[in-house]
């Protein structure tokens, strides 16, 4: 038996939204972090802290070594008429040592990121996603995703918006891959999306440490 068709010009009826997932039957008690736990954090930032200053280091001494090099050696030449001697003995080793330098101060400057892949998905084109999210964000004690996006990668991300500039205003943009909820009906892709949308925003969930 064959569906009634619509009339012509009739708007097509809405998709039903898919349902809540089950788990989301109240807010999600946090884990008590160990002592233990926390003093490693700080041990840990306190040597993230310390590498940069060792790095700086390095970066000091090799620069020393070159201008000492350079200010000890080359008076010592210049009784060596000799020039493929005075190139490679007086040029050599404070050329590496001016380009090490260079490479190394090179490596501390940030590359820009490029912008977030995947289209913006606004709450009028997905409300009952966003809703989701929301009663996700909620249950967790998450920030709520101020964008969410979707890509063709088989993988989901949360992540700041504005790299450093959000990292205090915990503004965030969840991404999720479509490849994750094809061949799903909308029961098990409301239950595919609070896996996805509890496991990535619950690293920013935590105010001990961030994955």
């Amino acid at each position: 038996m064959t569906a009634p068709e619509r009339p012509a010009g009739e708007p097509p009826s809405p998709s039903p939204r898919p349902p809540k997932s089950p788990s989301l039957t109240g807010p999600v008690t946090p884990v008590a972090v160990p002592v233990g736990y926390r003093l490693n954090l700080i041990a840990v930032a306190f040597a993230m802290v310390l590498l940069p200053l060792f790095y700086l280091g390095v970066v000091a001494a090799a620069a020393a070594g070159t201008l000492l090099y350079i200010a000890y050696v080359w008076p010592q030449l210049a009784g060596i008429h000799n020039w493929q001697v005075n190139l490679i003995v007086g040029g050599g080793p404070p050329i590496a040592g001016i380009v090490l330098v260079g490479y190394m101060l090179r490596s501390m400057v940030p590359r820009r990121r490029g912008a977030h892949g995947g289209i913006v998905l606004a709450y009028a084109a997905a409300p009952a996603l966003h809703d989701l999210v929301q009663e996700i964000a909620t249950a967790i004690g998450a920030p709520r995703p101020r964008e969410i996006r979707v890509d063709l990668q088989a993988n989901a991300s949360a992540a700041l918006r504005r790299g450093a500039w959000s990292l205090f205003r915990r503004d965030l943009v969840l991404t999720v891959g479509l490849p994750l909820a094809a061949g799903l009906d909308s029961r098990q892709l409301a239950g595919r999306l609070s896996q996805i949308g509890a496991h990535e925003l619950g690293h920013f969930a935590s105010r001990s440490g961030w994955a």
